[in-house]
């Protein structure tokens, strides 16, 4: 049971870093768009 419980909490762990990423990518996208 607590060995499920840690993987999903691995899994929210990760799912936020790859939010977090993306939001960070995003940004940078815009930022080059908006220089060139």
């Amino acid at each position: 049971m607590s060995l499920y419980k840690n993987a999903i909490e691995r899994i929210a762990k990760i799912r936020h870093v790859s939010r977090n990423l993306l939001f960070v990518f995003s940004k940078l996208i815009t930022f080059v768009k908006g220089n060139l």
